[in-house]
């Protein structure tokens, strides 16, 4: 495996104006998806590293001084390919371990009450009647 594919800063990480914890949220969110991706072998180990586990998104997080759970995270998961290569039965005890600090800054960090319409704001989806299809209102 070649280690020194050339990896980029995620631009989550690089968006002006947006708070600390918003920006690590959306990095857990992006996170979770690439270890899901990962424990169900949609992608590699390499493409992993590539998009999001690499040293240049890990320093730049905690450059910005996001949440240390999201931090924690980044640490076990570019260690998981070699808990793969070394002890692989240990491997799902690291991607339950990810899951969970993800988890945790998506608590923790998450969305803020916000006025409707705006970046954030949940919306409640309903069902359109008679028909059993959803809209959002």
């Amino acid at each position: 495996m070649n280690r020194n594919t050339l990896a980029t800063v995620s631009p989550l990480l690089v968006q002006p104006r947006v708070s600390r914890d918003t920006k690590s949220r959306q990095m857990a969110e992006l996170s979770l998806g690439v270890v899901e991706a990962l424990r169900g072998a949609s992608i590699t180990w390499e493409q992993a590293r590539h998009d999001l586990f690499n040293l240049d998104n890990y320093l730049q997080a905690k450059k910005l001084r996001l949440h240390p759970k999201l931090i924690e995270a980044f640490e076990w998961a570019m260690e998981m390919e070699d808990v793969a290569a070394l002890a692989p039965a240990s491997l799902g005890q690291s991607f339950d371990r990810v899951v969970a600090l993800l988890r945790q800054v998506m608590r923790e960090a998450g969305p803020r009450d916000h006025p409707k319409g705006q970046p954030g704001h949940w919306v409640e989806e309903v069902e359109v009647p008679n028909t059993g299809h959803p809209y959002f209102k």
